[in-house]
């Protein structure tokens, strides 16, 4: 399954000189692209008279660490959640301070066709479409139910240079598994300076 490859492209990506963290997302930050839905809140009244609505993201664990980003309450994901038959999900310090006045731990809402999921941690607020918008509530899935998609973006945190890293991972892909081509590889400064 496209799922296991990705978890083992993570664990290889992991090994490599140099790294201290890896992870994939199925939405990768600064692209101009963010998947968003509807959410049903117990006891939420919307100041405007519109359903709350949120980014989200499917993400594998050590997401937050790679890319810098604080757990502020709660726990990160772990590779056993979902396979437990739990829903745990995270939000970020904009999801909780909008839908919960900034106590969302251990709360409950409903996603898509009404499944309840658990807030298991708040992570710090990031951008995602582009460097000017303004802060937006976002829930993050773990990808350690096996529902990664075949598409995905892998993140790469190390001390090596951005050269030799990007040389490693071209190799690491393509010894991984021949249904994983790498379509574009760039460094979060080359990413900044785009958005800008």
């Amino acid at each position: 399954a496209a799922s296991q490859a990705m978890e083992q492209l993570v664990a290889r990506a992991q090994a490599l000189p140099g790294v201290r963290g890896a992870s994939v997302a199925t939405v990768n930050i600064l692209t101009g692209s963010m998947a968003s839905f509807v959410l049903q809140i117990p006891g939420y009244v919307s100041p405007n008279g519109q359903r709350p609505v949120t980014y989200f993201t499917r993400i594998s664990p050590g997401y937050f660490r790679t890319m810098g980003v604080p757990v502020l309450r709660g726990r990160d994901f772990a590779m056993t959640d979902n396979r437990k038959g739990e829903h745990p999900v995270i939000v970020n310090q904009q999801f909780a301070k909008r839908f919960f006045g900034g106590d969302a731990l251990d709360k409950v809402v409903k996603v898509g066709g009404g499944q309840e999921v658990r807030i298991v941690g708040v992570v710090g607020t990031t951008k995602y479409r582009e460097l000017r918008e303004e802060p937006e509530p976002i829930l993050y899935f773990p990808a350690a139910s096996g529902k990664m998609p075949g598409e995905a973006w892998l993140q790469v945190r190390s001390t090596e240079p951005p050269a030799q890293v990007e040389a490693q991972l071209r190799a690491l892909i393509r010894s991984a598994d021949a249904r994983l081509p790498v379509d574009t590889l760039k460094t979060m400064e080359a990413q900044i300076d785009e958005a800008l």
